[in-house]
C-alpha cells in the first residue's frame, strides 16, 4: 500500500507539472492557422431551459473557430457572479488562440489565465510579445442546454 501511495503521489506531481505544457508542432492541425469565420444569421429567438430556468437566446452569428485552448474556466453556476445573475446556461469560458500566435516558438513564454468573464495573458519576454498578435486570441463563452454537449465541453483540456 505504501508503494501505491508513493507512485500515485509521483504521478499526481508529474501531471501537475505538465498541466500548462503546450502541444508540440506535430500535434497541431493545419486549420489552426486560419482566422475564425463569422457570418450574420437570420435565426429566430428561442428558449433554452436548464434545470427549470428559461433562457431567451437570440442567435446573431454563425461562428467557426479552429484554435488552441490555452486557458479555460469551467462554470458550475455556484460562483457569486454566476449565482447572482442566474447564469447557469454558461458551461465554460475558453481562451483560444490561432494563426501565427498559436505556432510562435516563443508561445511557452506567455502565461494565460481566465477570470470570471475574461481571458488574460502576460509575458516578460520582448521577443514573445512581438510574436504575439492580439487579434489572434478570443474568450469564448460556451452555453448549452444539452446535457451531452455540456459533458463534452467539461472534458476540454
Amino acid at each position: 500500500m505504501r508503494y501505491a501511495i508513493g507512485i500515485t503521489a509521483l504521478a499526481t506531481l508529474a501531471c501537475y507539472l505538465q498541466r500548462n505544457t503546450l502541444p508540440g508542432a506535430d500535434a497541431l492541425v493545419a486549420d489552426l492557422l486560419d482566422a475564425p469565420r463569422q457570418r450574420r444569421v437570420d435565426t429566430r429567438e428561442f428558449v433554452a431551459n436548464w434545470r427549470g430556468k428559461d433562457y431567451r437566446v437570440q442567435p446573431e452569428y454563425n461562428y467557426e473557430l479552429t484554435g488552441m485552448v490555452v486557458s479555460l474556466r469551467q462554470h458550475d453556476g455556484n460562483s457569486r457572479m454566476h449565482s447572482r445573475s442566474q447564469d447557469h446556461l454558461n458551461v465554460a469560458d475558453l481562451c483560444v488562440i490561432w494563426g501565427d500566435t498559436a505556432v510562435a516558438p516563443t508561445l511557452s513564454q506567455v502565461s494565460f489565465w481566465n477570470g470570471i468573464f475574461t481571458c488574460n495573458y502576460k509575458t516578460s519576454s520582448h521577443e514573445a510579445w512581438r510574436a504575439f498578435n492580439e487579434s489572434e486570441i478570443s474568450n469564448n463563452h460556451l452555453i448549452s442546454d444539452d446535457p451531452i454537449l455540456r459533458d463534452l465541453i467539461r472534458d476540454v483540456r
